[in-house]
């Protein structure tokens, strides 16, 4: 039994440090779904290893003439901290290999998370439109905006296109012609 724990420990120690590749290798956000699937065989080939030592190893502990509950229970806490290693990892990689397979640039993704601004602008009041041709232009290139922002859903759209109409103008009344509905779509 002693021979199978040195071996075990070996695996663990060449696992181990595969994980702390592999933890180099996806900082440098490469997106290569070969490369992906090559380490997650590695990493479930040197998994399987120990798994496999493992079972070999509780089936000897359990057959000991003075084994405890307590020797049992150590040895598959264990087990089971590699084990949740493994899936942790394994997971990790198929979503890389997924996002590859799907051609989702995640440095782009990240590159775009790490531009927002940290700084908040002056909130810009939208100017009251009274459907006069010579306002259309200005009026238009502040809420144009609001318009093609796929954030905002169409009822909200459709509020802030009211609340920059002037009260009692003719714009107002035929924005509030229509049904305030998503089914809206507020082209100039």
């Amino acid at each position: 039994m002693e021979t199978l724990v040195q071996l075990r420990r070996t695996y663990r120690g060449c696992f181990t440090k595969f994980i702390e590749k592999l933890e180099v290798f996806l900082k440098t956000e490469v997106d290569d779904s070969d490369l992906y699937v090559s380490h997650l065989s590695q990493l479930t080939e040197k998994y399987t290893k120990i798994h496999h030592l493992n079972d070999e190893i509780l089936k000897l502990i359990q057959g000991k003439d003075r084994c405890t509950e307590r020797d049992i229970c150590n040895e598959i806490e264990s087990a089971e901290s590699y084990e949740d290693k493994f899936i942790f990892w394994r997971t990790k990689l198929e979503r890389c290999i997924s996002r590859a397979d799907n051609g989702i640039d995640t440095y782009s993704v990240s590159e775009s998370i790490s531009n927002k601004r940290s700084f908040k602008l002056p909130k810009i009041e939208l100017q009251k439109f009274d459907g006069s041709l010579k306002d259309w232009l200005s009026f238009w290139g502040l809420f144009k905006k609001i318009d093609e922002d796929s954030d905002i859903p169409n009822e909200d759209k459709y509020q802030y296109l009211i609340q920059s109409t002037l009260k009692g103008s003719r714009a107002r009344e035929v924005v509030e012609s229509f049904p305030p509905t998503a089914e809206i779509t507020l082209k100039p």
